[in-house]
């Protein structure tokens, strides 16, 4: 029993979306495991949720360690869909304002500048907010325009602008204040919208107040639009706070340390090392090292399984690099155990900063070796790693044309977009990489496909298509069907 429950962890390190044909789904763990399997991971929560009462104690850590790595899964597609999600967003406003027909409206420069925030192009942000007319906004709006702006240069690290913004907030001050200071009260339940209330939720995590802020971000819709702008008599525009996606990738992350700390401390053998393990990465993500360090620590020193071992020397590493910057013999030695990881080449990737660009392996060895990474694996590699390397070689400015090609041969091309035979990763690079070929009309049925699972999909969407009508000389408005 023992071998068959380190079996099936261990197959969730992989990630595979195996094949399986949707079905009455079988009671307790067996049940959550081949929903998770068929990529379903909020039913797989739910399922064990209303069952937990009748799980045995011995399957219990299983079905807790599966709570916490559907998580960090859900954590990484939103993170990847974020960064797609920003690239059409700048792309769809930059065809409104191409449009003359639409290029003074009133939103444009306020939107540009959280969008280009959330993309860490952070001069061109700061510029363009700097353009922002308060005045030309609606009344309604010009409080919470005032907010999104103060807490975009927050970001930046301009915090006394940020403040002296958040000083004229309105209702919202004490709210943004709140979230400025990084204290842990909850807003008032009005005068506050979803982004808003998300951010607060994140504080609550950290604060170790789980139940509120799970409380908090009940009903939120990922969806809905900030801005409906129905000036022009025969369209609507819509416009979408980047900083919505990027608050839902941090309650992921915030979900799977909840899940999976408790497991890390209490656990053993490979259930406390990867609980350790995909603890630690999240706690990294969400820029707390010192903590991320001594779960990895713990991860490191347990037996984990050798696979994830570079990743974890890796990401040890990385922790001391946020207070000190490596030494090059550092990086050669841990560029020397690790690149024959495909994981742990990804996450060099992930690590990659302008700082770090003369020094090696980000200067001339990591480019090539992600280019190869596919070709060197003894196994066929998982949809989940292939989507990764997608995502990636359209971040380094990879040929659309032959790209699209490449990530089919991994896709299940008689179950073309189906997300019990295909990982959700692998068709979003599908997608991005479709909208960057010009296949606008494959990637919006890629999308329209994942977004029945996944809520957050729709502004994404919406721009998407906004840019098919500009480019493809659409006739009528944009619309996304219901």
């Amino acid at each position: 029993m023992r071998a068959r429950r380190v079996a099936w962890l261990l197959a969730l390190i992989g990630a595979c979306s195996l094949p399986a044909a949707r079905a009455a789904v079988k009671p307790g763990l067996e049940g959550a495991q081949e929903l998770f399997r068929q990529n379903h991971w909020e039913e797989a929560r739910r399922h064990l949720r209303s069952q937990w009462a009748s799980i045995p104690e011995k399957d219990r850590p299983a079905a807790t360690f599966l709570i916490g790595r559907s998580h960090v899964r859900e954590a990484e597609f939103y993170r990847a869909a974020r960064s797609f999600g920003d690239e059409a967003g700048l792309a769809y406003l930059g065809e409104l304002v191409a449009a003359s027909a639409s290029r003074r409206v009133v939103w444009i420069p306020l939107f540009k500048g959280l969008y280009q925030v959330d993309a860490e192009r952070n001069a061109e942000g700061a510029r363009t907010l700097a353009t922002v007319s308060q005045s030309a906004l609606p009344a309604p709006w010009k409080a919470t325009a005032r907010l999104r702006r103060a807490l975009a240069l927050h970001r930046l690290g301009r915090v006394p602008e940020a403040a002296a913004l958040l000083k004229e907030a309105g209702p919202e001050a004490r709210f943004a204040a709140l979230l400025a200071n990084g204290t842990a009260e909850p807003p008032a339940a009005s005068g506050t919208g979803h982004r808003e209330k998300l951010l607060t939720a994140t504080v609550l995590f950290r604060a170790g107040r789980a139940i509120e802020a799970e409380a908090l971000v009940s009903g939120t819709n990922l969806d809905l639009p900030d801005v409906e702008d129905k000036s022009a008599p025969k369209k609507v525009l819509r416009f979408h706070d980047p900083g919505l996606a990027s608050a839902w990738e941090r309650i992921c992350w915030e979900r799977a340390v909840v899940a999976l700390k408790p497991l890390a401390a209490s656990g053993a053998g490979t259930e406390a090392s990867l609980a350790a393990y995909y603890a630690g990465l999240g706690l990294f993500s969400l820029g707390v090292p010192d903590e991320a360090a001594k779960l990895l620590k713990g991860a490191s020193g347990s037996g984990l399984d050798p696979q994830l071992q570079p990743s974890v020397r890796l990401l040890l590493a990385a922790c001391a690099w946020q207070s000190r910057p490596p030494a090059a013999a550092e990086l050669a030695s841990l560029w020397e155990g690790t690149q024959w990881q495909p994981d742990a080449v990804l996450l060099w990737d992930e690590l990659r900063r302008s700082s770090f660009a003369k020094l090696e392996p980000f200067a001339t060895k990591l480019d090539p070796r992600l280019r190869d990474l596919l070709q060197s694996p003894a196994q066929r590699p998982s949809g989940a790693l292939v989507g990764r390397w997608g995502l990636s070689r359209l971040r380094h400015g990879e040929e659309a044309a032959a790209l699209p090609n490449a990530l089919s041969e991994y896709r299940d091309k008689s179950n073309k977009n189906k997300l019990e035979w295909n990982d959700p990763l692998l068709l979003l690079a599908l997608s991005a990489a479709d909208y960057r070929g010009g296949q606008y009309a494959q990637s919006l049925e890629t999308l329209f496909e994942l977004s029945k699972t996944f809520p957050g999909l729709r502004p994404l969407q919406w721009n998407l298509q906004g840019i098919y009508a500009a480019r493809q000389k659409a006739g009528g408005e944009a619309r996304i069907s219901q």
